[in-house]
């Protein structure tokens, strides 16, 4: 897939706020790839983002157990 559309899909999303479907159609109007292609780069990166999205969720969950334990000893 062309690199240079999955970047514009990213900045769309990340920094327009774009909806996948608005993202989805300006790669297609502007030529930069098929409507099937651009849905498929639309799937990876969502798909990434949803691993990316899990691995900080769990360390937010490690932090948040290693404060509260800090904060029950203090009170023991």
């Amino acid at each position: 897939m062309d690199e240079e559309a999955s970047d514009l899909y990213a900045v769309l999303i990340e920094q327009q706020k774009y909806n996948p479907s608005q993202a989805v159609k300006v790669l297609v109007h502007f030529r930069y790839c098929s409507s099937d292609e651009a849905w498929q780069i639309a799937k990876l990166y969502h798909a990434k983002q949803g691993i990316n999205d899990k691995r900080d969720t769990h360390k937010q969950r490690k932090d948040s157990f290693k404060n509260s334990v800090k904060t029950a000893e203090s009170y023991a």
